[in-house]
C-alpha cells in the first residue's frame, strides 16, 4: 500500500494526510505513479548495504582464507543480508514458499557470484598486474566486482526468487 493509498484520519489511528505541496505528499504521489521505480531504488539501496557487507567481510575472510576463497565467502555473507532485506522490503508478499524463494535466490546469486568472481580475480590477478596497478589492488578489484551483477540480480530476483511479490 502506498503512502497516498493509506487510510487517514481518526479511524486510521489518528494519522492525518500529508498537506498538499509538502515533500511527503509529493513523495506519496511519485510512489503511487511509479511503484517499480521506488522498488528498484529500494533494491539498489539494500543491495548496496549487502554489497558493503560483502566487500567489508572479505577483509575478515582474508585473514583466514586465500583471496579467491575469501571472495566466495564474502559473497555468501552479503547474500544472507540481501535475502533477508530483499524479502522484507523489496519483494514482500511473494506467494512462493520461503524455501523456494531461498533456493531461487541462491541460484540467481550463483550467476552473480560467477560474474563477481571472474571480475575480481581477473582484475586482481591479470589486468592490474599487467598495467602495474598495485595500490590496494585486491580491495579495488573486489569492490568493482561486487557491483558487476546488479542488473542480472534485479531481473533474476524479480522474476524467479520472489516472483509474484508486490
Amino acid at each position: 500500500m502506498t503512502l497516498a493509498a493509506k487510510p487517514y484520519g481518526p479511524a486510521a489511528g489518528g494519522l492525518t494526510a500529508p498537506e498538499e505541496g509538502t515533500a511527503s505528499a509529493l513523495l506519496g504521489r511519485l510512489q503511487a505513479a511509479h511503484p517499480e521505480l521506488f522498488r528498484f531504488a529500494r533494491f539498489l539501496l539494500l543491495g548496496g548495504l549487502a554489497a558493503g557487507v560483502n566487500w567489508l567481510s572479505r577483509f575478515g575472510w582474508s585473514l583466514i582464507a586465500p583471496f579467491e576463497l575469501a571472495v566466495i565467502l564474502a559473497h555468501a555473507t552479503g547474500m544472507a543480508v540481501a535475502f533477508v532485506t530483499f524479502r522484507a522490503f523489496v519483494f514482500p508478499g511473494s506467494p512462493l514458499p520461503a524455501a523456494v524463494q531461498m533456493t531461487n535466490f541462491v541460484l540467481v546469486n550463483l550467476v552473480g557470484m560467477g560474474v563477481a568472481f571472474v571480475t575480481a580475480v581477473g582484475l586482481a590477478r591479470v589486468v592490474f598486474p599487467a598495467v602495474g596497478f598495485t595500490f590496494h589492488a585486491e580491495a579495488i578489484a573486489h569492490g568493482i566486482a561486487v557491483l558487476s551483477p546488479v542488473l542480472t540480480s534485479w531481473i533474476g530476483h524479480r522474476r524467479l526468487s520472489f516472483a509474484g511479490g508486490r
